[in-house]
């Protein structure tokens, strides 16, 4: 943690390091929007975390779609924190790759989210290998092909 962020205790405030900031375009947006492959461009990486499980199905569905838009061919997605359900029907319908590694190890990175499912909407599933299709439920990193919807 001191290795990238400057802690200043007195003023309860935590800044990144200026040797990461370097090279680093900030964008403030909305992740629903159309003209969001227009403001930001495409990228070969995009992180999308832990807010679309406070969306409406429907809405969660039609924002992730939108977000891949972004993601090069060849390029990667990384995606927490929205219902399994959504993510695996998106991941399949737009024919997303799922990368094996550490898929485990991040499905599972805060287990606190653990005690609360399945009672509340942001509760986590537990990792389980005999659910059929659990390759792509379960994995949180994907890479998307040339067929992967990003500019449809």
């Amino acid at each position: 943690m001191q290795d990238m962020f400057d802690i200043d205790r007195d003023r309860d405030e935590v800044t990144i390091k200026p040797w990461i900031k370097e090279g680093i375009i900030w964008h403030l947006g909305d992740a629903r929007s159309s003209d969001l492959l227009d403001v930001l461009g495409p990228q070969d990486m995009v992180v999308a975390n832990n807010f679309l499980c406070h969306m409406a199905s429907p809405n969660a569905d039609r924002c992730l779609r939108n977000i891949a838009r972004l993601v090069n061919a060849g390029g990667y997605l990384f995606i927490t924190g929205i219902d399994l359900d959504i993510r695996t029907k998106v991941a399949l319908d737009l024919g997303w790759m799922p990368v094996p590694d550490l898929r485990e190890d991040i499905h599972d990175g805060d287990p606190s989210l653990r005690n609360n499912w399945p009672l509340e909407y942001w509760g986590l599933e537990p990792f389980n290998k005999e659910r059929r299709g659990w390759e792509v439920r379960y994995a949180s990193v994907f890479q998307l092909g040339q067929d992967h919807g990003a500019r449809s």
